[in-house]
Protein backbone atom coordinates (compact mmCIF):
# COMPACT_ATOMS: atom_id res chain seq x y z
CA UNK A 1 0.00 0.00 0.00
CA UNK A 2 2.83 2.52 0.06
CA UNK A 3 3.09 2.89 -3.62
CA UNK A 4 -0.90 3.42 -3.50
CA UNK A 5 -1.35 6.81 -5.20
CA UNK A 6 -3.60 8.04 -2.90
CA UNK A 7 -1.82 7.23 0.25
CA UNK A 8 1.52 8.19 -1.58
CA UNK A 9 -0.30 12.15 -2.36
CA UNK A 10 -1.54 12.26 1.09
CA UNK A 11 1.65 11.75 3.12
CA UNK A 12 3.16 13.86 0.55
CA UNK A 13 0.86 16.54 1.40
CA UNK A 14 0.99 16.48 5.33
CA UNK A 15 4.59 14.99 5.96
CA UNK A 16 6.49 16.72 3.18
CA UNK A 17 4.89 19.74 1.86
CA UNK A 18 3.01 21.54 4.87
CA UNK A 19 5.81 20.70 7.04
CA UNK A 20 8.53 22.08 5.17
CA UNK A 21 6.58 25.43 4.52
CA UNK A 22 5.80 25.81 7.75
CA UNK A 23 9.34 25.83 8.36
CA UNK A 24 10.01 28.04 5.40
CA UNK A 25 7.20 30.37 6.80
CA UNK A 26 9.32 30.74 10.13
CA UNK A 27 12.23 31.48 8.03
CA UNK A 28 10.72 34.53 6.58
CA UNK A 29 9.09 36.02 8.97
CA UNK A 30 12.35 35.62 11.24
CA UNK A 31 13.62 38.15 8.48
CA UNK A 32 11.51 40.82 10.15
CA UNK A 33 11.46 40.10 13.44
CA UNK A 34 14.56 39.57 14.37
CA UNK A 35 15.02 43.60 13.09
CA UNK A 36 13.19 44.33 16.39
CA UNK A 37 14.02 41.77 18.35
CA UNK A 38 17.95 41.95 17.62
CA UNK A 39 17.68 38.32 18.36
CA UNK A 40 16.34 34.79 16.49
CA UNK A 41 13.13 33.24 17.60
CA UNK A 42 12.71 31.46 20.14
CA UNK A 43 9.84 29.21 21.62
CA UNK A 44 8.64 31.92 23.62
CA UNK A 45 7.19 33.67 20.75
CA UNK A 46 4.44 31.36 21.12
CA UNK A 47 3.55 32.51 24.67
CA UNK A 48 3.69 35.90 23.07
CA UNK A 49 0.99 35.63 20.54
CA UNK A 50 -0.89 33.41 22.43
CA UNK A 51 -1.51 36.23 24.92
CA UNK A 52 -1.41 39.44 22.87
CA UNK A 53 -5.10 40.02 21.92
CA UNK A 54 -5.45 41.69 18.42
CA UNK A 55 -2.55 40.15 17.33
CA UNK A 56 -4.47 38.82 14.42
CA UNK A 57 -6.15 41.75 13.31
CA UNK A 58 -2.56 42.79 12.36
CA UNK A 59 -1.74 40.31 9.99
CA UNK A 60 -2.79 41.99 7.11
CA UNK A 61 -0.91 45.89 8.02
CA UNK A 62 2.32 43.55 8.26
CA UNK A 63 1.59 41.89 4.86
CA UNK A 64 1.15 45.17 3.27
CA UNK A 65 4.19 46.57 4.91
CA UNK A 66 6.31 43.57 4.37
CA UNK A 67 4.69 42.65 1.04
CA UNK A 68 8.29 41.68 -0.54
CA UNK A 69 8.73 39.35 2.03
CA UNK A 70 5.45 37.79 1.36
CA UNK A 71 6.15 37.43 -2.01
CA UNK A 72 9.65 36.28 -1.81
CA UNK A 73 8.23 33.28 0.60
CA UNK A 74 5.15 32.69 -2.31
CA UNK A 75 8.11 32.27 -4.78
CA UNK A 76 10.13 29.91 -2.63
CA UNK A 77 7.41 27.44 -1.97
CA UNK A 78 6.39 27.59 -5.41
CA UNK A 79 9.54 26.44 -6.74
CA UNK A 80 9.93 24.08 -3.86
CA UNK A 81 6.41 22.84 -5.13
CA UNK A 82 7.45 22.89 -8.73
CA UNK A 83 10.94 20.84 -8.54
CA UNK A 84 9.79 18.01 -6.37
CA UNK A 85 6.67 17.69 -8.91
CA UNK A 86 9.26 17.06 -11.52
CA UNK A 87 10.99 14.30 -9.40
CA UNK A 88 9.35 11.22 -10.85
CA UNK A 89 8.69 8.38 -8.41
CA UNK A 90 7.71 6.16 -11.17
CA UNK A 91 11.21 3.76 -10.51
CA UNK A 92 10.08 3.46 -7.15
CA UNK A 93 6.53 2.39 -7.75
CA UNK A 94 7.32 -0.10 -10.46
CA UNK A 95 10.62 -1.65 -8.90
CA UNK A 96 10.02 -2.19 -4.87
CA UNK A 97 12.99 -3.82 -4.74
CA UNK A 98 15.11 -0.16 -5.24
CA UNK A 99 14.36 0.66 -1.94
CA UNK A 100 16.39 -2.23 -0.39
CA UNK A 101 19.06 -2.45 -2.98
CA UNK A 102 19.72 1.46 -3.05
CA UNK A 103 17.31 3.94 -1.08
CA UNK A 104 17.49 2.32 2.06
CA UNK A 105 21.05 1.98 2.28
CA UNK A 106 21.10 5.99 1.15
CA UNK A 107 18.61 6.36 3.49
CA UNK A 108 20.72 4.84 6.41
CA UNK A 109 24.03 7.50 5.43
CA UNK A 110 21.37 10.39 5.16
CA UNK A 111 20.01 9.93 8.36
CA UNK A 112 23.72 9.25 10.15
CA UNK A 113 25.26 12.45 8.67
CA UNK A 114 21.71 14.97 9.39
CA UNK A 115 22.09 13.52 13.09
CA UNK A 116 25.91 14.37 13.19
CA UNK A 117 25.23 17.60 11.08
CA UNK A 118 22.56 18.45 13.71
CA UNK A 119 24.18 17.94 16.93
CA UNK A 120 27.61 19.81 15.45
CA UNK A 121 30.40 17.18 15.10
CA UNK A 122 31.86 14.14 17.76
CA UNK A 123 31.99 15.97 20.50
CA UNK A 124 30.77 15.49 23.59
CA UNK A 125 28.14 17.89 24.00
CA UNK A 126 25.75 18.89 20.68
CA UNK A 127 26.04 22.32 19.89
CA UNK A 128 23.40 25.56 21.34
CA UNK A 129 22.59 28.65 20.49
CA UNK A 130 25.81 29.79 22.43
CA UNK A 131 27.94 28.28 20.16
CA UNK A 132 27.57 31.37 17.66
CA UNK A 133 30.10 33.12 19.92
CA UNK A 134 32.97 31.10 18.68
CA UNK A 135 32.08 31.28 15.06
CA UNK A 136 31.46 35.32 14.48
CA UNK A 137 31.71 38.85 15.99
CA UNK A 138 28.54 39.78 18.29
CA UNK A 139 27.20 42.25 15.38
CA UNK A 140 27.31 39.07 13.08
CA UNK A 141 25.70 36.14 15.98
CA UNK A 142 22.00 36.97 14.25
CA UNK A 143 23.35 35.67 11.29
CA UNK A 144 25.17 32.78 11.86
CA UNK A 145 22.32 31.06 13.39
CA UNK A 146 18.83 30.06 11.61
CA UNK A 147 15.74 30.01 12.93
CA UNK A 148 14.65 26.07 12.85
CA UNK A 149 17.64 25.11 14.88
CA UNK A 150 16.85 28.28 17.49
CA UNK A 151 13.08 27.68 17.50
CA UNK A 152 13.97 23.83 18.25
CA UNK A 153 16.67 24.32 20.82
CA UNK A 154 15.22 26.96 22.81
CA UNK A 155 12.21 24.41 23.58
CA UNK A 156 11.60 23.68 27.21
CA UNK A 157 14.91 26.04 28.13
CA UNK A 158 13.05 28.34 29.88
CA UNK A 159 14.15 27.49 33.08
CA UNK A 160 17.45 28.58 35.16
CA UNK A 161 19.64 26.21 36.46
CA UNK A 162 21.81 26.89 39.57
CA UNK A 163 25.09 28.16 39.47
CA UNK A 164 28.44 27.61 41.71
CA UNK A 165 30.94 29.93 40.30
CA UNK A 166 31.27 30.97 44.42
CA UNK A 167 30.32 30.31 47.71
CA UNK A 168 27.26 32.55 48.57
CA UNK A 169 29.34 34.74 50.87
CA UNK A 170 31.54 35.43 48.25
CA UNK A 171 28.79 35.94 45.87
CA UNK A 172 26.91 38.39 48.65
CA UNK A 173 30.55 40.17 48.93
CA UNK A 174 30.67 41.19 45.26
CA UNK A 175 27.40 41.90 44.26
CA UNK A 176 25.22 42.88 47.16
CA UNK A 177 21.02 42.64 46.64
CA UNK A 178 19.98 43.70 50.32
CA UNK A 179 19.90 47.50 50.51
CA UNK A 180 19.55 49.10 53.71
CA UNK A 181 17.94 52.15 54.65
CA UNK A 182 19.77 55.64 56.25
CA UNK A 183 19.30 55.40 59.55
CA UNK A 184 16.40 57.64 60.92
CA UNK A 185 15.45 57.98 57.48
CA UNK A 186 11.90 60.06 57.19
CA UNK A 187 10.15 58.90 53.75
CA UNK A 188 9.65 62.76 51.92
CA UNK A 189 6.12 61.86 50.15
CA UNK A 190 6.53 63.06 46.98
CA UNK A 191 4.39 61.72 44.08
CA UNK A 192 6.49 59.80 41.19
CA UNK A 193 5.04 59.64 37.50
CA UNK A 194 7.35 57.53 35.57
CA UNK A 195 6.87 58.19 31.93
CA UNK A 196 7.79 54.92 29.50
CA UNK A 197 8.40 55.55 26.01
CA UNK A 198 8.15 53.17 23.72
CA UNK A 199 11.20 52.71 21.71
CA UNK A 200 12.98 55.76 22.23
CA UNK A 201 16.86 55.17 22.06
CA UNK A 202 19.76 57.73 23.09
CA UNK A 203 20.35 57.83 19.01
CA UNK A 204 17.51 59.88 18.64
CA UNK A 205 18.18 62.53 20.88
CA UNK A 206 20.97 65.09 20.20
CA UNK A 207 21.96 65.56 24.16
CA UNK A 208 23.19 62.17 23.98
CA UNK A 209 23.74 61.27 20.45
CA UNK A 210 25.56 64.75 19.16
CA UNK A 211 26.57 63.94 16.19
CA UNK A 212 22.40 63.85 15.18
CA UNK A 213 21.94 67.07 12.60
CA UNK A 214 18.45 66.86 14.12
CA UNK A 215 17.07 66.17 17.11
CA UNK A 216 13.53 63.76 16.92
CA UNK A 217 12.93 64.24 20.79
CA UNK A 218 13.19 68.02 21.12
CA UNK A 219 10.75 68.00 24.18
CA UNK A 220 12.66 65.10 26.14
CA UNK A 221 15.88 67.13 25.67
CA UNK A 222 14.07 70.18 26.81
CA UNK A 223 12.77 68.49 29.97
CA UNK A 224 16.57 66.96 30.11
CA UNK A 225 18.19 70.23 30.38
CA UNK A 226 15.53 71.17 33.26
CA UNK A 227 16.44 68.19 35.31
CA UNK A 228 18.86 65.19 34.95
CA UNK A 229 19.58 63.30 31.17
CA UNK A 230 22.15 60.95 31.24
CA UNK A 231 22.74 57.44 28.76
CA UNK A 232 20.87 54.38 29.96
CA UNK A 233 20.94 51.05 28.85
CA UNK A 234 17.27 48.45 28.79
CA UNK A 235 18.24 44.94 30.01
CA UNK A 236 15.80 44.06 27.06
CA UNK A 237 15.16 44.24 24.02
CA UNK A 238 11.19 43.62 24.26
CA UNK A 239 8.62 46.06 26.41
CA UNK A 240 7.65 43.23 28.54
CA UNK A 241 11.88 43.12 29.30
CA UNK A 242 11.71 46.62 29.77
CA UNK A 243 8.53 47.03 32.25
CA UNK A 244 9.29 44.20 35.01
CA UNK A 245 13.14 45.66 35.16
CA UNK A 246 11.60 49.71 35.86
CA UNK A 247 9.35 48.61 38.05
CA UNK A 248 10.47 45.74 39.94
CA UNK A 249 13.80 45.74 39.03
CA UNK A 250 13.47 42.93 37.58
CA UNK A 251 16.18 42.25 34.71
CA UNK A 252 15.65 39.14 31.74
CA UNK A 253 18.50 37.63 32.11
CA UNK A 254 17.24 34.36 30.45
CA UNK A 255 15.21 32.96 26.94
CA UNK A 256 12.20 34.13 27.58
CA UNK A 257 10.22 36.76 29.33
CA UNK A 258 9.89 37.18 32.96
CA UNK A 259 5.96 37.02 33.54
CA UNK A 260 6.11 33.75 31.65
CA UNK A 261 8.51 32.16 33.02
CA UNK A 262 8.19 29.26 35.82
CA UNK A 263 8.89 32.10 38.29
CA UNK A 264 6.26 34.35 37.19
CA UNK A 265 4.46 33.68 40.74
CA UNK A 266 7.41 34.51 42.85
CA UNK A 267 7.20 37.03 45.49
CA UNK A 268 8.94 40.21 43.93
CA UNK A 269 10.12 43.53 45.04
CA UNK A 270 8.07 46.14 42.74
CA UNK A 271 7.55 50.25 43.61
CA UNK A 272 3.63 50.06 44.05
CA UNK A 273 3.57 47.05 46.67
CA UNK A 274 6.87 49.47 48.30
CA UNK A 275 5.12 52.24 48.41
CA UNK A 276 1.62 51.47 49.12
CA UNK A 277 2.66 50.73 52.96
CA UNK A 278 3.94 54.04 53.15
CA UNK A 279 0.48 55.62 52.23
CA UNK A 280 1.05 55.84 48.31
CA UNK A 281 -2.14 55.05 45.68
CA UNK A 282 -0.47 53.73 42.07
CA UNK A 283 -2.27 53.79 38.83
CA UNK A 284 -0.73 52.05 35.34
CA UNK A 285 -2.08 53.95 32.22
CA UNK A 286 -1.49 52.26 28.89
CA UNK A 287 -3.60 52.98 25.97
CA UNK A 288 -3.60 49.77 24.43
CA UNK A 289 -5.82 46.27 24.65
CA UNK A 290 -6.14 46.03 28.25
CA UNK A 291 -4.71 42.18 27.66
CA UNK A 292 -2.03 43.32 25.62
CA UNK A 293 1.77 41.94 26.29
CA UNK A 294 0.33 40.61 29.42
CA UNK A 295 0.79 43.91 31.43
CA UNK A 296 -2.69 44.01 33.00
CA UNK A 297 -1.56 40.51 35.18
CA UNK A 298 2.11 41.89 35.52
CA UNK A 299 0.76 45.25 37.32
CA UNK A 300 -1.24 43.63 39.74
CA UNK A 301 1.34 40.94 41.20
CA UNK A 302 3.57 44.37 40.93
CA UNK A 303 0.83 46.10 43.12
CA UNK A 304 -0.46 48.30 41.08
CA UNK A 305 -4.20 49.35 42.19
CA UNK A 306 -5.78 50.70 39.12
CA UNK A 307 -4.90 50.09 35.33
CA UNK A 308 -6.41 52.13 32.93
CA UNK A 309 -6.27 50.47 29.24
CA UNK A 310 -8.39 51.85 26.06
CA UNK A 311 -11.35 50.43 27.57
CA UNK A 312 -11.56 53.11 30.86
CA UNK A 313 -10.56 55.55 28.27
CA UNK A 314 -13.80 54.99 26.17
CA UNK A 315 -12.95 56.61 23.26
CA UNK A 316 -12.45 54.68 20.07
CA UNK A 317 -12.57 57.65 17.98
CA UNK A 318 -8.95 58.08 18.62
CA UNK A 319 -7.83 54.96 18.59
CA UNK A 320 -5.12 54.07 15.69
CA UNK A 321 -6.28 51.55 14.31
CA UNK A 322 -3.91 48.83 15.38
CA UNK A 323 -2.38 49.10 18.99
CA UNK A 324 -4.49 51.54 20.51
CA UNK A 325 -5.40 55.47 21.78
CA UNK A 326 -3.10 58.08 20.11
CA UNK A 327 -0.59 59.15 22.34
CA UNK A 328 -1.01 63.07 22.02
CA UNK A 329 -4.79 62.29 23.39
CA UNK A 330 -3.68 59.48 25.81
CA UNK A 331 -0.60 60.88 27.55
CA UNK A 332 -2.50 64.57 28.40
CA UNK A 333 -5.69 62.24 29.43
CA UNK A 334 -3.25 60.59 32.21
CA UNK A 335 -2.32 63.99 33.40
CA UNK A 336 -6.04 64.73 34.06
CA UNK A 337 -6.57 61.23 35.46
CA UNK A 338 -3.83 61.45 38.00
CA UNK A 339 -5.46 64.67 39.48
CA UNK A 340 -8.40 62.51 40.76
CA UNK A 341 -5.91 59.65 42.43
CA UNK A 342 -5.35 60.04 46.21
CA UNK A 343 -1.61 61.75 47.21
CA UNK A 344 1.27 60.92 47.32
CA UNK A 345 0.84 58.75 43.93
CA UNK A 346 2.69 56.51 41.85
CA UNK A 347 1.67 56.52 38.30
CA UNK A 348 3.03 55.01 35.47
CA UNK A 349 2.54 56.28 31.74
CA UNK A 350 3.61 53.79 29.45
CA UNK A 351 3.12 55.00 25.27
CA UNK A 352 2.97 52.87 22.22
CA UNK A 353 2.28 55.61 18.99
CA UNK A 354 6.43 54.63 18.10
CA UNK A 355 5.53 51.51 17.70
CA UNK A 356 5.36 49.68 14.20
CA UNK A 357 3.01 49.71 11.56
CA UNK A 358 3.86 54.19 12.71
CA UNK A 359 0.28 55.43 12.18
CA UNK A 360 0.32 59.32 12.76
CA UNK A 361 -3.06 60.74 13.55
CA UNK A 362 -4.40 63.06 10.80
CA UNK A 363 -4.30 66.48 12.66
CA UNK A 364 -0.85 65.67 13.57
CA UNK A 365 -0.35 65.11 9.77
CA UNK A 366 -2.55 67.96 8.86
CA UNK A 367 0.13 70.25 10.80
CA UNK A 368 3.46 68.69 9.72
CA UNK A 369 2.25 68.10 6.20
CA UNK A 370 5.78 66.98 5.06
CA UNK A 371 5.56 64.05 7.89
CA UNK A 372 3.64 61.13 6.29
CA UNK A 373 4.13 59.03 8.52
CA UNK A 374 4.94 54.85 8.47
CA UNK A 375 8.65 55.14 9.79
CA UNK A 376 10.09 54.85 12.82
CA UNK A 377 11.72 58.28 12.93
CA UNK A 378 8.78 60.49 12.26
CA UNK A 379 6.51 58.35 14.93
CA UNK A 380 9.07 59.07 17.64
CA UNK A 381 9.14 63.15 16.62
CA UNK A 382 5.14 62.60 17.01
CA UNK A 383 5.59 60.95 20.49
CA UNK A 384 7.68 63.47 21.38
CA UNK A 385 5.23 65.98 20.76
CA UNK A 386 2.66 64.12 22.73
CA UNK A 387 5.13 64.05 25.40
CA UNK A 388 5.25 67.70 25.29
CA UNK A 389 1.56 68.09 25.58
CA UNK A 390 1.33 65.75 28.92
CA UNK A 391 3.79 68.06 30.34
CA UNK A 392 1.80 70.73 29.21
CA UNK A 393 -1.33 69.38 30.74
CA UNK A 394 0.82 68.27 34.21
CA UNK A 395 1.34 71.35 34.63
CA UNK A 396 -2.02 72.40 35.14
CA UNK A 397 -2.47 70.18 37.52
CA UNK A 398 -2.32 70.52 41.55
CA UNK A 399 0.25 68.01 42.50
CA UNK A 400 2.68 68.95 39.58
CA UNK A 401 4.77 70.99 41.85
CA UNK A 402 5.14 67.88 44.03
CA UNK A 403 6.48 65.17 42.08
CA UNK A 404 9.27 63.37 40.59
CA UNK A 405 9.35 62.86 36.96
CA UNK A 406 11.23 59.67 35.75
CA UNK A 407 11.14 59.33 31.44
CA UNK A 408 12.93 56.51 29.95
CA UNK A 409 11.95 53.78 27.46
CA UNK A 410 11.42 50.10 27.11
CA UNK A 411 13.88 49.58 25.12
CA UNK A 412 15.98 50.81 22.38
CA UNK A 413 14.83 51.18 18.32
CA UNK A 414 16.31 48.98 15.83
CA UNK A 415 18.73 51.20 13.67
CA UNK A 416 20.53 51.83 10.56
CA UNK A 417 23.81 53.29 12.27
CA UNK A 418 26.24 51.01 12.49
CA UNK A 419 27.26 52.15 15.67
CA UNK A 420 23.72 51.61 16.91
CA UNK A 421 23.75 47.89 15.37
CA UNK A 422 26.63 47.15 17.83
CA UNK A 423 25.97 44.73 20.80
CA UNK A 424 25.97 47.26 23.23
CA UNK A 425 25.07 50.72 21.60
CA UNK A 426 21.65 48.49 20.38
CA UNK A 427 20.40 48.92 24.37
CA UNK A 428 21.11 53.03 24.83
CA UNK A 429 18.17 54.74 26.12
CA UNK A 430 17.55 58.27 27.57
CA UNK A 431 17.12 58.49 31.44
CA UNK A 432 15.25 61.83 32.59
CA UNK A 433 14.54 62.61 35.89
CA UNK A 434 12.97 66.01 36.49
CA UNK A 435 12.24 67.77 40.07
CA UNK A 436 10.15 70.95 39.32
CA UNK A 437 11.23 71.96 42.90
CA UNK A 438 14.95 71.49 42.73
CA UNK A 439 17.83 70.83 40.07
CA UNK A 440 19.14 66.84 40.18
CA UNK A 441 23.39 67.25 40.69
CA UNK A 442 24.36 64.51 42.97
CA UNK A 443 23.93 61.89 40.82
CA UNK A 444 27.32 60.04 40.77
CA UNK A 445 27.15 57.27 37.73
CA UNK A 446 27.79 58.36 33.68
CA UNK A 447 25.15 55.79 33.02
CA UNK A 448 22.85 53.20 34.39
CA UNK A 449 20.81 50.61 33.38
CA UNK A 450 16.73 50.11 33.91
CA UNK A 451 16.99 47.73 37.08
CA UNK A 452 18.51 51.15 38.73
CA UNK A 453 15.56 53.00 38.57
CA UNK A 454 13.75 51.18 41.79
CA UNK A 455 16.56 51.67 43.87
CA UNK A 456 17.05 55.34 42.60
CA UNK A 457 13.43 56.69 43.30
CA UNK A 458 13.53 54.91 46.35
CA UNK A 459 16.84 56.74 47.24
CA UNK A 460 15.10 60.20 46.28
CA UNK A 461 12.22 59.97 48.78
CA UNK A 462 14.39 58.38 51.43
CA UNK A 463 12.37 55.48 51.74
CA UNK A 464 12.80 54.22 55.38
CA UNK A 465 13.05 50.59 54.82
CA UNK A 466 15.16 47.66 53.82
CA UNK A 467 14.21 46.38 50.45
CA UNK A 468 15.37 43.99 47.66
CA UNK A 469 17.31 45.04 44.69
CA UNK A 470 19.32 43.98 41.54
CA UNK A 471 20.60 47.40 40.52
CA UNK A 472 22.11 50.47 42.06
CA UNK A 473 20.64 53.75 43.42
CA UNK A 474 22.44 56.47 40.76
CA UNK A 475 23.35 58.57 43.63
CA UNK A 476 25.66 55.30 45.30
CA UNK A 477 29.10 55.68 44.44
CA UNK A 478 28.80 51.89 43.44
CA UNK A 479 31.09 51.84 40.46
CA UNK A 480 28.32 51.70 37.19
CA UNK A 481 27.83 48.73 35.02
CA UNK A 482 25.04 47.48 32.84
CA UNK A 483 23.79 43.60 31.75
CA UNK A 484 21.85 42.23 29.37
CA UNK A 485 21.17 38.97 28.07
CA UNK A 486 20.66 37.76 24.04
CA UNK A 487 21.04 34.31 22.57
CA UNK A 488 22.60 32.72 25.14
CA UNK A 489 25.42 35.27 26.02
CA UNK A 490 25.32 37.67 28.74
CA UNK A 491 26.84 41.29 28.10
CA UNK A 492 28.38 43.45 30.83
CA UNK A 493 28.89 47.01 30.36
CA UNK A 494 31.32 48.53 32.30
CA UNK A 495 33.31 52.28 32.30
CA UNK A 496 35.99 50.53 30.07
CA UNK A 497 35.20 47.34 28.95
CA UNK A 498 32.37 45.50 27.22
CA UNK A 499 32.41 41.56 28.62
CA UNK A 500 30.41 38.79 26.55
CA UNK A 501 29.88 35.26 28.67
CA UNK A 502 27.89 32.83 27.50
CA UNK A 503 27.70 31.32 31.29
CA UNK A 504 30.69 29.04 31.05
CA UNK A 505 33.48 30.95 29.91
CA UNK A 506 34.44 34.68 28.61
CA UNK A 507 33.91 34.67 24.78
CA UNK A 508 34.50 38.85 24.11
CA UNK A 509 36.28 41.22 25.77
CA UNK A 510 36.61 44.85 24.10
CA UNK A 511 37.58 48.37 24.99
CA UNK A 512 34.77 50.31 24.96
CA UNK A 513 36.45 54.00 24.88
CA UNK A 514 39.00 52.79 22.24
CA UNK A 515 37.19 50.09 20.38
CA UNK A 516 33.17 51.06 20.16
CA UNK A 517 32.88 49.20 17.47
CA UNK A 518 33.95 45.63 18.89
CA UNK A 519 36.59 44.47 16.38
CA UNK A 520 39.64 43.68 18.23
CA UNK A 521 38.86 41.21 20.95
CA UNK A 522 41.52 40.85 24.22
CA UNK A 523 39.96 38.11 25.73
CA UNK A 524 43.40 36.11 25.51
CA UNK A 525 44.48 39.36 27.95
CA UNK A 526 41.99 38.07 30.64
CA UNK A 527 42.86 36.48 34.02
CA UNK A 528 40.45 34.32 35.96
CA UNK A 529 40.76 37.15 38.79
CA UNK A 530 39.66 40.11 36.54
CA UNK A 531 37.29 41.79 38.92
CA UNK A 532 34.89 42.75 36.11
CA UNK A 533 34.54 38.98 35.21
CA UNK A 534 34.09 38.00 38.97
CA UNK A 535 31.38 40.78 39.73
CA UNK A 536 29.50 39.17 36.26
CA UNK A 537 29.69 35.61 37.71
CA UNK A 538 28.29 36.71 41.27
CA UNK A 539 25.39 38.91 39.65
CA UNK A 540 24.45 35.71 37.47
CA UNK A 541 24.70 33.34 40.29
CA UNK A 542 22.85 35.17 42.36
CA UNK A 543 20.08 36.21 39.96
CA UNK A 544 19.52 32.28 39.30
CA UNK A 545 19.21 31.26 42.71
CA UNK A 546 17.21 33.97 43.62
CA UNK A 547 14.69 33.08 41.15
CA UNK A 548 14.81 29.53 41.66
CA UNK A 549 14.35 29.91 45.19
CA UNK A 550 11.91 32.72 45.19
CA UNK A 551 14.12 34.86 47.26
CA UNK A 552 13.04 38.38 45.54
CA UNK A 553 11.84 39.80 49.11
CA UNK A 554 13.74 40.52 52.34
CA UNK A 555 10.33 39.33 53.87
Amino acid sequence: FTYNKVYRKITTLFFFYITNIVVFSFDFTDIIYSRFTQKRMTFDVFKFVGNEEGIVGLIPVFLRDYWYIFLLFLATVGLFIFVNSRLSDKQLANYPQFFVVRALPALIIFLALGFLTARGGFQLRPISSVNVSAHAMPRHYIYVTNTPFTLIKSIGKSALELKSYFTEKEADRLCYTIWHAAPGSQIDKRNIVILIMESFSAEHSKMLNPKLERSLTLNLDSIGGLGRMMLFYANGTRSMEGIPAIIAGLPTWMNGEYITSPYADNKITALPALLKKQGYSSAFYHGGQNGTMNLLPFTQLAGFERYFGRSEYGNDTHFDGSWGIFDDYYLPYTAREMSKLDTPFLATVFSLSSHHPFYLPDHYRKMYPKKAGKSMPESIEYADWALGKFFAEAARQPWFDNTIFIITADHAACSTDPYYQTCHARYTIPLVIFDPKQQIDTICKPFGQQIDILPTILEMIQFPNDYFAFGKSLFNDHPPYAVNFLNGIYQMITESHILLFNGMELTGYYDRREDPFMENDLKETVNDDNYELLLLKSIIQQYNRDLILNRLTIE
